[in-house]
């Protein structure tokens, strides 16, 4: 197999500065980025070679080169090619990084590859998975099977409007397609598996069309009533907390429950807290102990958040970018760090006024914060909290095994934090004025809320 000579013209390291308040660390990877294009082409799609430990990323134009297929192995970034056209997403399965897209040109210092809309790369070089007829938008992997959704109608094997599944080597439909009678342009770009099934998400031009669908009794059915719209677009699914969150391009006025974000319990959909200033996300990114979204937003309520929020189950949180107005478009995560582009003159006035990867370092302190949601402490004994009122230490046991606990104050500032993997902890409130004080108890996929009086 041949061996491609690597662009060491465009191999850059990873600076990190020391200076106060640096709640991000510099990569030193400029990037420019049209935010009139389809929003699926600046989230910076990206897969992860977990056998190799690195990470493939696209999305990031150059000023000097035009848009670069990048390898970080999050201390250097390394140019492996030049691409033309556009890469809607990216994931790692079996061995190879597959992409979806339209259609792109790519090309090295050894050889050149003209791809179809469903490519892959197995470190060296790239080859297509043939005559899948139109352009591939979202790709999953569930239960060991790569899903693929998108424009096309057929995968040269069979039919297969919009979604099929993947194996690696063979095709295998996916029952019934809600789309197919409809007009033109419907595609899926997005899959999650929630409560053991699994959804997928998209665009359609028919205003009637909810948007989200289902795999159940061997068939797609709509979830609820839907995330209808005429201009509605899902293009992220994340499970997070034990709830299904979709964003998008959502208009609450067409009778959604919430723009740009909503999220399903089972049952019925809801707003996320008390909403962003939105009607759509240009990325939607669950990280760790948070959901991160950002887009052309400055608030949540009244509090100013510059285009990047954390969600943490019952309140939006904004992230420093020491920049009002920020958007930030695009987020991947890699080796348990979070990185996205920021206009970064503020961050490191030492750097031009362009956008910079970032990796976000921050701490505890995520204010500013909109208000907590309303909470119900929970009804069922799992747990204890003692003694309650306190003048200082608290000591909380449960029968499950406790993963973290957050601990808020009246306004909804997360004011303390703990890890866990016992069934019992104790905090010191001492240091904290005299008040009502809320208890997140989180369990991993499930949490439990519980107030406390200090005197």
């Amino acid at each position: 197999m041949r061996k491609i000579i690597l662009l060491s013209l465009l191999f850059f390291p990873v600076l990190v500065f020391s200076q106060t308040n640096q709640w991000w660390e510099h990569t030193n990877i400029q990037t420019f980025i049209n935010l009139s294009n389809n929003v699926s082409l600046y989230s910076l799609p990206s897969a992860t070679d977990t056998v190799n430990d690195v990470q493939y990323v696209v999305g990031v134009s150059t000023p000097n080169w035009g848009d670069v297929f990048y390898e970080f192995n999050g201390e250097f970034w390394l140019a492996r090619g030049f691409y033309f056209g556009d890469i809607f997403d990216m994931c790692y399965y079996k061995g190879y990084v597959y992409a979806a897209s339209s259609g792109f040109n790519y090309s090295d210092s050894v050889y050149t590859f003209s791809s179809g809309t469903l490519s892959r790369f197995d470190g060296e070089i790239w080859e297509n998975i043939p005559n899948v007829d139109g352009a591939v938008r979202g790709l999953e992997v569930i239960d060991d099977t790569l899903y693929v959704g998108g424009e096309f109608t057929t995968n040269g094997f069979f039919d297969s409007p919009n979604v099929a599944k993947f194996d690696g080597e063979n095709w295998h439909p996916v029952a019934n397609n809600p789309f197919v009678d409809r007009p033109n342009y419907a595609y899926i770009s997005c899959f999650a598996k929630y409560n053991g099934e699994i959804y997928m998400g998209g665009l359609s031009p028919d205003v009637n069309d909810p948007e989200l669908f289902v795999y159940r009794d061997n068939e797609w059915q709509e979830v609820g009533e839907g995330i209808p719209g005429l201009h509605t677009k899902i293009n992220f699914l994340e499970v997070y907390q034990g709830e299904l969150y979709a964003a998008g391009v959502i208009w609450q006025s067409e009778g959604n429950a919430a723009n740009a974000i909503q999220k399903w319990d089972g049952e019925s959909w809801s707003s996320v807290g008390v909403g962003l200033n939105t009607t759509f996300l240009y990325i939607m990114r669950k990280f760790q102990d948070g959901l991160y979204v950002g887009g052309p937003f400055n608030s949540a309520g009244s509090t100013q958040l510059d285009g990047v929020a954390r969600w943490d189950g019952s309140k939006w949180c904004g992230l420093r970018t020491y920049r009002p107005g920020q958007i930030v478009s695009g987020m991947f995560e890699f080796n348990n760090s979070l990185y996205m582009p920021l206009f970064y003159s503020e961050i490191d006035p030492f750097f031009s006024s362009d956008y910079e990867i970032y990796k976000w370092i921050g701490g505890d302190d995520y204010n500013p914060c909109s208000a907590p949601t309303a909470v119900e402490e929970s009804n069922i004994k799992s747990f204890s909290i003692f003694p309650n009122p306190t003048t200082g230490f608290v000591k909380v046991e449960s029968i499950h095994k406790i993963e973290s606990i957050e601990v808020y104050n009246i306004r909804g500032q997360r004011i303390l934090k703990k890890n866990s993997n016992n069934q019992d902890i104790s905090f010191d409130l001492s240091e904290f004025p005299s008040g009502i004080y809320l208890f997140k108890i989180n369990y991993g996929e499930s949490y439990e809320y519980r107030k406390i009086v200090k005197h």
